[in-house]
């Protein structure tokens, strides 16, 4: 009997030295904070304000540490939360392609999913939320505007000639 007093005198000192709270220490995984801005297609650092509390205002990008990058489009195509996306002259035959085929690459979808809607009409963000849609993108017009947007001293330089979003179009069948 006394052993048993003795344990269960013991325990909750053992439970208050017991640590089950996560790195934030408020119990849930931290929201990533490099996301992929559906406009350009790049990695943009974007940190919550409070790890441990929901931000309803806080960007539902894709994050650029996402499964999707770098996948072929058959399988982009194929994998749950990822889209493709593509040269939109070469996609729709307008001009000369600079690559064998129009796919630019695999990216993931928005958090925050919209199975309702079509693809037609939509902004990048709204596009990006969206499995069944690819979207397409032309070189950015700061490539050719001959001014330094970066003030590094040179204009239309290659960090200034990204991509910039053009349409949203319904994810094509990949041919085998």
């Amino acid at each position: 009997m006394r052993a048993l007093l003795a344990l269960l005198a013991a325990l909750p000192l053992a439970a208050c030295t017991l640590d089950f709270a996560d790195d934030t220490g408020c119990g849930v995984d931290p929201p990533p904070d490099r996301l992929i801005n559906p406009s350009t297609l790049t990695c943009e650092f974007h940190a919550p304000a409070d790890p441990c509390v929901w931000d309803p205002s806080a960007l539902s990008w894709g994050a650029c540490a996402s499964p999707c990058i770098g996948l072929a489009e058959p399988a982009c195509l194929a994998a749950p939360s990822c889209r493709g996306t593509y040269d939109h002259d070469c996609f729709f035959g307008i001009g000369a392609c600079s690559r064998p085929t129009p796919f630019l690459g695999c990216f993931p979808t928005d958090l925050n999913l919209d199975t309702v809607t079509g693809c037609a009409g939509l902004d990048a963000w709204s596009c990006s939320r969206h499995e069944q849609c690819g979207a397409t993108y032309r070189t950015a017009a700061t490539c050719f505007d001959g001014l330094d947007q970066d003030g590094d001293g040179t204009a239309d330089d290659p960090d200034e000639c990204g991509l910039a979003y053009v349409r949203c179009v319904p994810e094509p069948v990949p041919q085998p």
